[in-house]
């Protein structure tokens, strides 16, 4: 990405707009939680028929969590515990492998 740019994650009923952030989202048909590891998004409720962004975002920092459930945002995100922070980044992070070298030949 350059910088400026943003992503958004969208959910049957919220959408997130993401600019270096590491964050978990959970998407159910009628529940969405968004939990910051890292980084700041902005948490917005998305009308169930059109799909469209509806009033005002929550804004999400790090270690904070928001549930859109049934059609509401809550207007303030909650804490996470330091150590459900970890274990939320442990629980999601890939098991790293060795890498073994391969031999480049020149031409």
């Amino acid at each position: 990405m350059k910088p400026g740019e943003r992503v958004d994650i969208r959910t049957p009923n919220a959408v997130a707009g993401v600019r270096g952030t590491v964050l978990i989202v959970d998407a159910a048909p009628s529940v969405s939680t968004v939990t910051v590891l890292r980084g700041l998004v902005h948490v917005t409720r998305l009308n169930s028929v059109t799909g469209d962004p509806v009033g005002v975002f929550t804004a999400v920092g790090a270690r904070q969590t928001v549930t859109v459930r049934s059609d509401v945002l809550p207007a303030r995100s909650k804490a996470i515990t330091p150590s459900r922070a970890r274990e939320l980044a442990h629980e999601f992070t890939p098991p790293l492998r060795p890498v073994t070298s391969v031999a480049v030949g020149s031409g």
